[in-house]
């Protein structure tokens, strides 16, 4: 495992939660190979949340402020690759009620080199 020092880590079997020092929340689902993958993430929040949000940004054009907030590493991989997902809310710089009901998801896969390691996948728009 990564050198990342986990926040309230809470464990069950299957199951784990934690945060990171950002208050970033993160849920695991499965065993010890996907704790890996959750810390080798937390350890690169910062990165992986920006390139994330870039995803959204790239197609969502309204003006102001993504915020993350839950990571969930899946208990398996996806077809596509993905081993995560990140959560975002959305405030709008001209109404901040506008999107109050709408959650981004953007899914994230760990790729080899030469590869950068982390990459967004697909988002998912959610209403509450």
């Amino acid at each position: 495992m990564s050198d990342f020092e986990p926040v309230d880590l809470q464990r069950m079997p299957d199951y784990t939660r934690f945060e990171d020092a950002s208050g970033l929340e993160y849920e695991v689902y499965g065993g010890e190979s996907r704790l890996s993958v959750a810390f080798e993430i937390a350890a690169n929040s910062t990165a992986v949340v920006k390139l994330a949000e870039g995803l959204i940004r790239s197609f969502i054009k309204f003006d102001g402020v993504y915020a993350a907030n839950h990571c969930e590493v899946l208990a398996s991989p996806e077809d596509d690759g993905s081993v995560s997902l990140i959560r975002y809310s959305f405030e709008s710089a001209s109404d901040p009620h506008e999107f109050g009901y709408t959650y981004y998801d953007v899914y994230v896969a760990l790729r080899d080199p030469p590869s950068p390691r982390f990459h967004p996948t697909k988002f998912v728009v959610g209403f509450w």
